[in-house]
């Protein structure tokens, strides 16, 4: 007996509509005990068409994937043997190949399993789903075919055992040359953690932060204090220690595969910040523990804390300025304080968690329970950083509880995209919660065509300023089939926002009063306005960095900005007259008021480890 058909579908181009002969889906279960293991199938047809067989019932991503098509992603398809599915129909866009060879520079010699992935240029390294992006491995003599590669702009990852990572940034056109990769070994630096007299070796903690592409790693010394960091790019580094009461650092810069050994880092004595934790129940005592963070920096290995059964805890080492003290209870309830650690004396710093109410009740989807869903409590009243709690997943009856949250005006977030409307809770209270089908739904098209937009950013701003900077963004992003839909919409007047990397900026004044399902948005192609964001100090360009529009009082979209080879990013010309706060980690933020609309150049300074 043949197993049951899981669902059909058809794969054709997106701009001819005409199917695709040949292709292979990709089944990947979304991962719970006992999942089945991913599966593969390659057809070959003469309309497109296809069935999967035997599926498992779950919840799946599938992959489909063509000669000379980029890969398509269908995520979060619920598959059940006792319901049946619509026919799918996949557009598959254009894509190109990629071809070269990876060889060690010293040797000129292949290197082959080498493994070659590629991501559109503006999306940040490790955003989105990074552990699978399309990829291949290099040959034995180090030659690599990449196909599904999408035209224009991308970066290039480039990853071997035994040597140093690496990332281009290139142009793919149908006439692209080969590409020429050479990797290295990197640099070393290795040596130990030391006392005041700086020869007594101190075991501990050190972190290396290359000061140029602000990344760090850390790792726990030997009993020795002794640290080795391998396969390093040349730059600059900071190498932080910490050992008890002890800390210190000291800045490095290595040449191209400099091995540094004999690094002696000198730790000084910084004073303690100590205090105690209050409004926690006994049984709770055990699993409060207190971090130290530097205030809007970066840092692998904080200070923390424990505490006793009086609720007391210290933090030891602590450098002078501007830290954040966060308790947590467990993976829950989280309070925090914001403080200047002075220069020459120790601080004591009480943390109180309030008792609070309780917030209960059902969320539904379309009338039906909704379970497994997500759901943080977003308080409108509380100040920047002084509410933190653990919000709650729905039962199967779509139940949730909230407890101990402070009196005040609040709003929740279901499954990470749906906000309610708000709730006063100044008592134990219950706020059940229907979430609609569909509220505004569309398709993100390419202008001019029917080429599906994938993962353009779809968002709705109230109209009437306020907000006093809060964040009241509504919306979605576009997937594989240009398709997005937006929930928790209240009728009124929006500014519909909808941003794309490598497109234009599409904003219009949009008064939503009844549920559309069929909106068209297209997307014009256009690159921005350069803009560059630099180190303060050095001048060079930082890899990674942020800017988040403020509009009217409310916060709007937050662009990644990710420098091309000669350190260019781009912002859309569609957010001038907007302010701009750029920030990147490890730096203070630069608000920029009512841009102008031309070519920015940012400055950055760097913050100081705690």
């Amino acid at each position: 007996m043949a197993a049951a058909v899981a669902f059909r579908g058809r794969v054709i181009d997106a701009v001819s509509r005409q199917p695709v002969r040949e292709f292979e889906l990709e089944f990947l279960p979304h991962f719970r005990p006992g999942s089945p293991v991913p599966t593969a199938q390659s057809y070959r047809t003469k309309d497109g068409r296809f069935e999967v067989r035997g599926l498992p019932d779950g919840v799946w991503t599938i992959h489909t994937t063509a000669r000379g098509y980029q890969r398509f992603e269908l995520a979060g398809l619920n598959v059940s043997s006792s319901k049946a599915m619509e026919e799918l129909s996949i557009p598959m866009r254009a894509g190109l190949a990629l071809r070269g060879r990876v060889f060690d520079e010293t040797t000129n010699e292949g290197v082959g399993a080498a493994k070659i992935s590629f991501r559109e240029a503006h999306v940040a390294r490790f955003e989105g789903n990074f552990r699978n992006r399309p990829a291949t491995t290099s040959k034995a003599d180090g030659s690599f075919f990449l196909d599904g590669v999408t035209p224009g702009a991308v970066r290039v990852e480039i990853v071997a055992q035994n040597y140093v990572s690496r990332e281009l940034d290139v142009f793919v056109s149908p006439k692209a040359a080969p590409l020429e990769v050479a990797l290295s070994t990197g640099g070393t630096i290795s040596g130990y953690l030391a006392g005041t007299d700086g020869i007594t070796p101190v075991a501990g903690f050190a972190s290396l932060r290359h000061l140029d592409e602000n990344s760090t790693n850390g790792r726990q010394s030997s009993s020795a204090g002794e640290f080795t960091f391998n396969r390093l790019t040349a730059g600059r580094y900071e190498l932080v220690g910490r050992g008890g009461s002890l800390s210190g650092k000291r800045e490095i810069t290595l040449s191209h595969n400099e091995r540094l050994a004999g690094v002696i880092l000198a730790m000084h004595g910084n004073h303690n910040i100590s205090g105690v934790v209050s409004g926690v129940r006994p049984e709770e005592l055990q699993r409060v523990n207190v971090f130290l963070f530097r205030e809007g920096g970066q840092d692998v290995h904080s200070p923390q804390s424990t505490v006793d059964a009086n609720g007391a805890y210290a933090l030891t080492g602590v450098s002078p300025g501007p830290v954040r003290i966060v308790a947590s209870i467990g993976t829950g309830r989280k309070v925090t304080k914001v403080v200047e650690m002075p220069d020459g004396s120790d601080l004591v710093v009480n943390l109180e968690f309030k008792r609070g109410f309780s917030l209960t009740g059902r969320i539904t989807r379309g009338g039906k329970p909704l379970s497994g869903a997500a759901v943080e409590p977003n308080s409108l009243t509380a100040g920047p950083g002084e509410f933190l709690t653990q919000g709650a997943v729905t039962s199967a009856d779509g139940d949730y509880a909230l407890g101990d949250l402070p009196d005040g005006e609040y709003s929740l977030i279901v499954g990470y995209s749906y906000l309610t409307a708000s709730v006063q809770v100044s008592k134990d209270t219950v706020f059940d919660v229907d979430i609609p089908d569909s509220q505004l739904a569309g398709r993100v098209l390419e202008e001019g065509g029917k080429v599906p937009v994938v993962g353009a950013v779809v968002g709705l701003i109230p109209a009437q300023p306020g907000g006093n900077g809060r964040r009241n963004w509504t919306g979605g992003t576009s997937d594989h089939f240009g398709q997005f839909s937006v929930l928790g919409l209240q009728p009124g007047d929006f500014l519909l926002t909808v941003y794309k990397p490598g497109f234009e900026l599409y904003r219009v004044p949009f008064a939503y009063g009844s549920p559309i399902s069929d909106m068209v948005i297209p997307l014009r192609r256009g690159r921005g306005v350069e803009v560059r964001v630099r180190d303060a100090e050095t001048g060079k360009t930082l890899s990674t960095a942020r800017a988040l529009e403020f509009l009217r009082g409310w916060t709007g979209i937050v662009v990644h900005l990710s420098p091309d080879q000669n350190g260019v990013s781009y912002l859309p010309s569609g957010l001038a007259g907007s302010s701009l706060r750029f920030s990147a980690n490890g730096y203070a933020s630069n608000l920029i008021n009512d841009w102008n609309g031309e070519q920015l150049d940012v400055s950055l300074q760097r913050q100081s480890t705690p």
